[in-house]
C-alpha cells in the first residue's frame, strides 16, 4: 500500500522526469527541425573548403616567337584559419622567419574567421623552405602552386609590354590592352576535411578546372628592338635630353617593329619605377612637329596640283612680313623651288606654299593624315594630339601651321604620316599585335594590316621621295643621317637659336627608295575589321559589335554596356573563349541558365538569357523571350548570312534521308558543282569531314560551318 506522502513524491519525480524529457524533446525538435537548415549549413561550412586554382597567364611573344613576358610557377603557403586560430601566435612565430614577414601580421591572418588565406602571396619559396615547413606538421597549413609574372629581358620593350599588379591584372602596355586574352580563368574545387584537416577525397563534390590564358604575339622584333634601344641610349648619353623616343615600323603594313621611350623602367623592379619613367611617350606625349610637318603642306599642294616641284617662291632673304608679324628662316634664302624648300627646310617657303594651297585644303589634309585623332594602336594611354578646327584658325595660322606650329602631335602620328608617303599614299593603321594563340600555338585571333585610306596619289609620293632624299644629301639639312648602302629619305627638324641637342630627325630608310616598298621607317626623337580564324569553319569572320546583336535579336531588356566586341557565339559553356556571346538555351535534359557563371568565368563578354538569373560577375545581360530563336538570328548576322549566297536543299521523310543526301551530293560533285552536306552521320564542308555530334546541329553550328564553305 502506497502512502499519500510517498505517492506525492513519486508524482513529483515523475513530473520532473517528464519535464526534463519534454525539454530535451523540444530541444531536439528545435535543433533537428526548426534550426535544421541553419545548423546543416554551419556544419557544412566547418567541413567544406573552397580551394582556388589559378589559371596561368598567357605569354607575350615577339614576332619570331621569342619570350618577352611569361608566368612562372611558385609555391605559396595557405591556411585554414578556422583550424589555426587557437594556435595562431605559436604558428606565426615558427613561420614568420621562413616566409620573411612579421609575426603580428601573420598571426592576424592565421586567426581570421576564414577557411582560406594566403600567407605569402608575393614571396617565392624555394624547395628547402617548403620542406622545413612540411616537417613542422602544422595543422591547417597547406601548399598551393601559383604563378608570378616574369620578364626575361628586363627593361627591353617595357613600355610596349607593360606590367601587372599584385592581383595579376594588366596595368600598362600589352598586359593591359590584351588583358582579357592573357588572363587565365581561375578554377576551384570544393573539398571536405576531417577534424584533423585532412581532405576526404571521396566527398569531393564540385570542381571547375582552371583555364590558361592565351599567348599574344606582337609585331615587335626583339633584335630590332634591342638595336633601336641601344641607339636611343647612345643619343641620350651624347646629347643629354630630358626624354627621347624611337619607333621602327614597316610602312607597307603599319607593323611596329620597335618602340621605346626614355626614361625607362624595369617591369621586374616596379618599386623604384616613377610614373614619368613608365609613360610611353611615343603615344602619350605631344609636341609641335616643327619642320617635319612640311611634308603635309607640300604633299597636299602637289597632290592638288596647285604647285609642282619646280615652282619657285621668293623666300625674302630670311624675313617675311605677314599679318603684321615677321616670319624668319634659320638661314637667309632667296628664290627656292618646292624641292629646295623641302631639303633646305625653309619656313617662309612652306608658308607661301600653304598660302597658295589655302586654309580649307590644308585643314582637309591635316585631317586626312590623321592629326587630331588617335591612331587606335592596341596600346593604352594614347592621346589625340591637338589640331584646331578651321573655325579656330587666326590670320597667322595659314603661315605658321605649315612649319609645324599651332599644332601638337604624338611621335607615332608623325611617323604614320611619313609612312603614308613611303607606302604610295596609302595610310595604314599602326599594328603592334600580330595574333592571339592558345597554348598549342593554334590561332584564336589573327590580325591583318588595315588600310585607313588613300591620302595622296602614288605619283605625288614619288615626287616627295625625290625631294626628301636630298635632305640627307650633301646639300641637305641632315647629311649625317645617310646610311651607306641604303636610299634614305627624310626631313629634319631644327629649332632656330637652340643647340643641336634639341634637333629631331625623321628618317625613312629603305632599299630601293620607291613608294610602297617594304622597308622600315624610323623616328628618332631627343571600324573594326579585325579578322579571326574560326577553328570549326576554318575561314575568317568579322568580329561583331554587341550593338549589332541587340538590333538583331530585338531584346526585351538590356543591362550593361553595348560597347563590346563579340568574337564568337556559343550555347556550350565549355566552348566559351574570351569575348564570346553565351546564349542560355533551354534543352530537354539541361538548362543553359545553370551554366551562366561557368561561361562568364571562361571569358564571356555578354549573355543572352530568358529570365532574371543572377551571377557572380557583371557582364552585359540581354533578356529575350526565346533564346534559341535569338541565337539563330545573332549567329546568322555574325557569320554574315552565308546561306544567302548558297542554294540550300532540305531533305525530309521517314526513311532514307541520309542515303538520299549522300546521293544528291555525289551527283552535284560529279556535275562539277561544289556541294556541302550536313547529315545525321557526318558533316562535309569542302574537303573536310566532321563527325556529326547530333542529329540536328544548332543554328550557330550550321551558320559557322556553311560560313566556311
Amino acid at each position: 500500500m502506497i502512502l499519500a506522502p510517498q505517492k506525492g513524491r513519486a508524482l513529483i519525480v515523475i513530473g520532473g522526469l517528464a519535464s526534463v524529457f519534454l525539454a530535451l524533446g523540444f530541444r531536439l525538435f528545435d535543433l533537428h527541425v526548426l534550426q535544421h537548415k541553419e545548423l546543416s549549413a554551419l556544419a557544412q561550412a566547418n567541413r567544406e573548403q573552397v580551394v582556388h586554382q589559378q589559371g596561368r597567364r598567357g605569354a607575350i611573344l615577339d614576332a619570331n616567337g621569342n619570350l618577352l613576358a611569361n608566368s612562372l610557377s611558385v609555391r605559396i603557403v595557405t591556411a585554414d584559419a578556422t583550424i589555426t586560430a587557437p594556435q595562431a601566435a605559436m604558428i606565426a612565430e615558427k613561420l614568420a622567419p621562413l616566409l620573411k614577414t612579421d609575426v603580428e601580421s601573420l598571426s592576424q591572418k592565421l586567426s581570421s574567421p576564414t577557411h582560406y588565406v594566403r600567407l605569402n602571396p608575393r614571396a617565392k619559396l624555394d624547395e628547402d623552405t617548403v620542406q622545413k615547413i612540411r616537417a613542422m606538421r602544422l595543422k591547417g597549413i597547406f601548399f598551393e602552386d601559383q604563378f608570378v609574372r616574369s620578364y626575361p629581358n628586363g627593361p627591353l620593350a617595357s613600355h610596349v609590354i607593360g606590367f601587372v599588379n599584385s592581383e595579376h591584372k594588366g596595368v600598362q602596355g600589352i598586359e593591359a590592352s590584351m588583358d582579357d586574352y592573357l588572363e587565365g580563368q581561375a578554377g576551384y574545387e570544393v573539398i571536405e576535411r576531417d577534424r584533423k584537416g585532412h581532405e576526404i577525397r571521396a566527398l569531393r563534390n564540385e570542381e571547375l578546372g582552371p583555364r590558361d590564358g592565351f599567348n599574344v604575339v606582337l609585331t615587335v622584333d626583339q633584335v630590332i628592338q634591342h638595336v633601336a634601344e641601344q641607339e636611343l641610349e647612345k643619343a641620350m648619353v651624347e646629347f643629354k635630353p630630358q626624354a627621347g623616343v624611337i619607333i621602327v615600323s614597316r610602312p607597307k603594313t603599319g607593323e611596329i617593329l620597335a618602340m621605346s621611350s626614355r626614361p625607362t623602367f624595369d617591369p621586374t623592379e616596379m618599386d623604384g619605377a616613377s610614373a614619368d619613367a613608365r609613360r610611353n611617350r611615343c603615344i602619350s606625349d605631344v609636341a609641335e612637329p616643327g619642320s617635319t610637318f612640311k611634308i603635309v603642306v607640300c604633299s597636299g599642294a602637289l597632290n592638288e596640283g596647285v604647285v609642282s616641284l619646280n615652282d619657285q617662291f621668293d623666300c625674302e632673304n630670311g624675313a617675311f612680313m605677314y599679318a603684321g608679324r615677321i616670319l624668319h628662316d634659320a638661314h637667309p634664302y632667296g628664290v627656292l623651288n618646292v624641292e629646295e624648300i623641302l631639303f633646305h627646310s625653309s619656313n617662309i617657303g612652306a608658308a607661301k606654299v600653304g598660302l597658295r594651297m589655302g586654309p580649307a585644303r590644308l585643314a582637309d589634309y591635316i585631317h586626312r593624315y590623321g592629326f587630331g585623332h588617335k591612331t587606335d594602336i592596341a596600346l593604352p594611354g594614347e592621346v589625340s594630339g591637338i589640331a584646331h578646327p578651321l573655325a579656330r584658325w587666326n590670320s597667322l595660322s595659314i603661315t605658321r601651321i605649315p612649319m609645324g606650329h599651332e599644332i601638337a602631335v604624338t611621335p607615332l602620328q608623325m611617323l604614320m604620316a611619313m609612312n603614308t608617303i613611303a607606302n604610295g599614299g596609302m595610310r595604314m593603321k599602326p599594328m603592334i599585335v600580330k595574333s592571339v594563340v592558345d597554348q598549342d600555338g593554334t590561332p584564336v585571333l589573327q590580325y591583318e594590316p588595315q588600310q585607313v585610306g588613300q591620302i595622296i596619289a602614288p605619283r605625288t609620293c614619288m615626287l616627295m621621295t625625290t625631294a626628301l632624299r636630298k635632305v640627307v644629301g650633301p646639300d641637305g639639312t641632315a647629311p649625317k643621317a645617310g646610311v651607306p648602302g641604303f636610299d634614305v629619305a627624310g626631313i629634319n627638324f631644327g629649332i632656330p637659336g637652340r643647340s643641336i641637342r634639341r634637333r629631331l630627325l625623321w628618317r625613312l630608310g629603305r632599299r630601293p627608295s620607291i613608294p610602297g616598298s617594304s622597308g622600315k621607317s624610323c623616328r628618332v626623337f631627343g571600324d573594326r575589321t579585325t579578322n579571326t580564324t574560326s577553328p570549326v569553319s576554318g575561314g575568317c569572320q568579322t568580329i561583331m559589335n554587341l550593338a549589332e546583336v541587340v538590333r538583331t535579336v530585338k531584346p526585351l531588356a538590356v543591362d550593361g554596356t553595348l560597347d563590346r566586341e563579340i568574337t564568337g557565339i556559343t550555347y556550350d559553356s565549355r566552348r566559351v573563349m574570351p569575348g564570346y556571346l553565351f546564349v542560355a538555351v533551354r534543352g530537354e535534359r539541361t538548362d543553359g541558365h545553370r551554366f551562366l557563371d561557368a561561361a562568364i568565368d571562361r571569358g564571356a563578354s555578354a549573355v543572352v538569357l530568358e529570365n532574371d538569373a543572377s551571377f557572380r560577375r557583371r557582364v552585359t545581360r540581354i533578356k529575350v523571350s526565346d533564346a534559341r530563336r535569338s541565337m539563330a538570328q545573332a549567329s546568322a548576322q555574325f557569320y554574315n548570312h552565308p546561306s544567302q549566297s548558297l542554294k540550300v536543299v532540305g531533305i525530309t521523310g521517314t526513311n532514307g534521308k541520309t542515303t538520299t543526301a549522300f546521293m544528291v551530293r555525289a551527283i552535284m560533285e560529279a556535275a562539277g558543282l561544289p556541294c556541302g552536306l550536313l547529315g545525321t552521320v557526318q558533316y562535309q564542308i569542302g574537303q573536310r569531314v566532321i563527325p556529326a555530334s547530333r542529329t540536328t546541329p544548332e543554328s550557330v553550328e550550321i551558320q559557322e560551318m556553311i560560313g566556311g564553305f
